[in-house]
């Protein structure tokens, strides 16, 4: 019979699809992003460091998500106005998004329009999968993914180490990126709830020692270290088993060079079962 699988990488998970879907009146959503928007807002300098480190930072919006902000936005209209003023000036200080926009959008901005309103003042729209790239602002259409010109340069890199390294020609059959004609992202409905992280939970059962590694890079807009947080404890996989660790950097965080010896050193521990940690 085949043997159980030992463990799982995830780099910029979706299991918890709906987060990365952000619907309009999912409030757990914008929780979920905060953190994500708070990195943005650190990188391109759009909020007081006041001293802080960046964890500091971090920690603190997150609590704030957590507590203040979920509440707020779980009264919705209820809240009470002088409350709703001070969560937006929270905000504000936490997203570089002026408490105005945040009082006048019921608290909440979505992924999509931060990367739009952030620099807007500039005339530039941050990258998608790598909000540290910015493009001008389109005259019409949909926002562009600056942070496109990434994998590009990626593709470009691979095709040359290939040649150098093996003497091997890429041809056109060769893919970049491939999706199986029957892949899907879950029923159709607007009811459904994608739960996809419950297809670990027989890999777990079926073997104490299957570890599930989480990683994320904190300016990517499309899979959030929120969400990712979210989703390990949401879910009823043993924790002692799960890992999550994030990464200056989008989608494809590896591309600066201290997020890619953080990604190796954490591939290489859950590889190794985390022997050596255990053994100090």
């Amino acid at each position: 019979p085949p043997r159980p699988a030992s463990g799982v990488f995830l780099m910029g998970q979706a299991v918890n699809i709906i987060e990365y879907s952000q619907r309009k009146e999912n409030i757990i959503s914008y929780v979920a992003s905060l953190p994500t928007l708070a990195a943005i807002a650190w990188e391109k300098q759009k909020i007081s460091q006041d001293g802080r480190s960046f964890d500091e930072f971090m920690s603190e919006a997150k609590a704030f998500g957590e507590t203040d902000y979920l509440l707020a936005l779980y009264q919705g209209n209820k809240v009470d106005p002088e409350v709703r003023a001070v969560i937006a000036e929270k905000l504000a200080s936490y997203t570089g998004i002026s408490a105005d926009y945040y009082v006048e959008h019921n608290l909440r901005i979505s992924k999509e329009t931060y990367r739009v309103e952030l620099l807007k003042d500039d005339g530039l729209v941050l990258g998608r999968s790598d909000a540290r790239y910015t493009a001008p602002m389109p005259e019409a259409g949909r926002a562009p993914d600056a942070s496109g010109a990434l994998q590009a340069t990626y593709e470009v890199a691979f095709d040359d180490y290939v040649m150098k390294t093996f003497g091997l020609e890429l041809t056109d059959q060769f893919k970049s990126d491939y999706y199986p004609e029957n892949w899907t992202y879950g029923p159709p409905s607007p009811f459904s709830h994608f739960a996809f992280g419950k297809r670990l939970d027989p890999a777990f059962a079926a073997n104490p020692n299957f570890r599930l590694f989480i990683a994320n890079g904190y300016q990517d807009t499309m899979t959030t270290v929120g969400a990712a947080e979210y989703a390990v404890a949401q879910s009823d996989w043993p924790l002692d088993r799960v890992r999550t660790n994030y990464y200056q950097g989008g989608h494809m965080a590896y591309s600066i060079d201290a997020s890619a010896r953080a990604f190796g050193d954490d591939i290489r521990s859950w590889i190794n079962g985390w022997e050596a940690e255990r053994a100090e």
